[in-house]
């Protein structure tokens, strides 16, 4: 900026002064009242704050005035490390993983908002104030073999800067289980047609079930000729 000076007795000048160090920056000034103010980067600064520097100024004569400078804080965004990412396979029970997370912040506290059991797509994701998580998940065996399923949760610092977690689940192929059949018992010479049934479940989507003859078992043993044709 510039200052100007009127001394009716005295040369219209200032006391000159070159980086003279405030709170938060250097002010400088010449003869002629142009002066300057410069001040680093201030990032702990907090938002809606206001911070001020006031320097004196001086005319050749001794006469004082002074120059204010204010910076008003404002929010700088959080910088986050740590496992934002989790891969895992289906199984046949519940899935568990967990990961930590860090938060940088300049001018907060270096903290998350916490989170208890929020509900995804396919589990729950908790997080605490020190960027410990966990998700969990019920087993899904419907799941296709191959296929990705994706969670993702926002994590948030306490100034409210979003970054996220992506947890994935792989399906895999889960064999069909019997869960129908009626038992048939045959004496040994006995030579009566056998008529029974067999049914089974397959909870992979998109899988179809088919059927097939295989060898003939009785009793758990392998019958060596069967006595009969054996269809499906």
């Amino acid at each position: 900026g510039t200052l100007a000076v009127t001394d009716v007795d005295n040369a219209n000048d200032f006391a000159t002064q070159t980086n003279t160090q405030g709170t938060y920056g250097t002010f400088s000034i010449d003869a002629a009242g142009d002066w300057s103010y410069n001040a680093s980067a201030h990032n702990e600064f907090v938002d809606g704050v206001d911070y001020s520097d006031s320097f004196t100024v001086l005319s050749v004569d001794g006469s004082e005035d002074s120059v204010t400078v204010t910076i008003s804080g404002s929010n700088d965004g959080a910088v986050f490390t740590g496992d934002r990412e989790a891969s895992l396979t289906e199984t046949d029970v519940a899935l568990v993983v967990s990961g930590t997370l860090a938060v940088t912040d300049v001018d907060n506290a270096n903290d998350f908002a916490p989170q208890t059991d929020t509900q995804g797509t396919y589990g729950t994701f908790s997080i605490d104030a020190a960027g410990n998580w966990s998700y969990n998940a019920s087993a899904h065996n419907e799941f296709a073999d191959g296929v990705d399923y994706t969670d993702l949760f926002t994590v948030r610092s306490v100034d409210g800067t979003e970054d996220a977690v992506t947890v994935s689940i792989t399906g895999t192929n889960d064999v069909p289980i019997a869960v129908a059949f009626n038992d048939e018992i045959l004496t040994e010479d006995s030579t009566k047609v056998i008529q029974t049934s067999l049914a089974f479940q397959d909870d992979d989507l998109g899988d179809y079930l088919t059927y097939s003859a295989q060898q003939l078992v009785l009793n758990s043993f392998e019958a060596p000729t069967p006595t009969g044709p054996f269809s499906l």
